[in-house]
This record gives C-alpha cells, sequence and structure tokens, in this order.
C-alpha cells in the first residue's frame, strides 16, 4: 500500500464574512482558519497561492508580520467562530453565551472594525465601553461585555494570531464601578 499524500487545504467561503478561508490542522490537534481576503478576488488567490507554497515549505503560515496586519473584524469572526462551536449545550444546542458575544461585539465592529487589531488598546476599548454607555446599557452588562471583548483578543493571541502584547493592554481597562459611571446600576 502506497503512502497517502497530505491534504491540501481547500480554498473555499467563509459564509457570514464573504471571505475566502483555508482551514489546517494544529499541532494540538485542534483545526485554525485563515482568513485570505474577499473570496473569489485575485488577491485572495494569491494569497491562498503563498498559503500553499509557505504550507509546502515546511514554514509557519502565519503571517509574516506577526500579526500586525490582522484587522479587528478578523479577530471578532475566528472569536465569533470558535465561540459557536464552544459554548453548546450537552444536547449540542447553543447556550445564550453565543448571542451575548455577538450582541457585545457589534459595537465594536461598527467603531473599530476596520483597525489593524495591533492598534486596537485600552482607549480604544473604552470608547466602545463609552458608546454602550449611550446605548443605554447597564453597568454590570457593559463590565460583562467588555470582559467578553478582551476574551477575544486573548483568544486570538492563544491562536497566535496576534502578540500577546495586544491582549495585556486591554487588560489595564479597569471595569466600571456602580455609582462612579454615568451607567445606570443594574439594579433599577
Amino acid at each position: 500500500m502506497s503512502p497517502s499524500r497530505p491534504r491540501v487545504p481547500a480554498y473555499r467561503l467563509h459564509k457570514s464574512s464573504g471571505q475566502a478561508v483555508v482551514t489546517i490542522p494544529t499541532a494540538s490537534g485542534n483545526r485554525r482558519d485563515y482568513y485570505l481576503g474577499i473570496f473569489g478576488t485575485p488577491e485572495s488567490r494569491a494569497e491562498y497561492a503563498r498559503f500553499l507554497a509557505t504550507l509546502a515549505a515546511g514554514h509557519s503560515v502565519l503571517p509574516a508580520s506577526g500579526g500586525l496586519d490582522i484587522t479587528v473584524n478578523e479577530v471578532l469572526l475566528a472569536f465569533v467562530t470558535w465561540s459557536q462551536g464552544h459554548y453548546r449545550h450537552s444536547d449540542g444546542t447553543p447556550t445564550t453565551e453565543v448571542t451575548e458575544v455577538a450582541r457585545c461585539l457589534k459595537p465594536v465592529r461598527q467603531l473599530f472594525g476596520t483597525t489593524l487589531a495591533c492598534e486596537f488598546g485600552p482607549k480604544k476599548l473604552a470608547a466602545v465601553r463609552q458608546h454602550m454607555i449611550g446605548l443605554g446599557w447597564c453597568q454590570g452588562a457593559i463590565n460583562q461585555h467588555v470582559g467578553r471583548i478582551k476574551r477575544a483578543f486573548r483568544h486570538a493571541v492563544a491562536e497566535e494570531l496576534l502578540p500577546a502584547s495586544v491582549f495585556e493592554s486591554l487588560r489595564a481597562l479597569t471595569g466600571l464601578r456602580r455609582g462612579r459611571t454615568e451607567a445606570h446600576d443594574n439594579l433599577r
């Protein structure tokens, strides 16, 4: 019996984002998605060819910039995709956390989606938090949502999409304190 050839990762459409994506297994046994740009464009096809050539040469397929060219939208998309598979009941149905993740990421996408993720720091996160206050969200919910946003960036670090310094900088933003913010208390 002849040895089997390694499978070539497929170039495919990520329907919710409209981006081209390729998935490969990691050393830890998980799978990792790499977004290549808008599906069907010459640029995304060229990025796919570069990806395959890098993979065939046995080199890391991480971006050469070490994650410095990843946008906030790409970080959020990776986190949403992961959370949809992770936050499940034993019967396979999604938990309410999936909805909450989508809800808290919407203001981030609206305000800073096209920003480079390496430029998303505590001041930009504070601007997102202020936007949530403007939407009338309560202090406790805002703190929970900001925690979820921080987890999205922690996930990106764990997946080696971003350097750890990005997540570490976001940790510097402390939560809103009851009675010391414009946001109303949970107990109204």
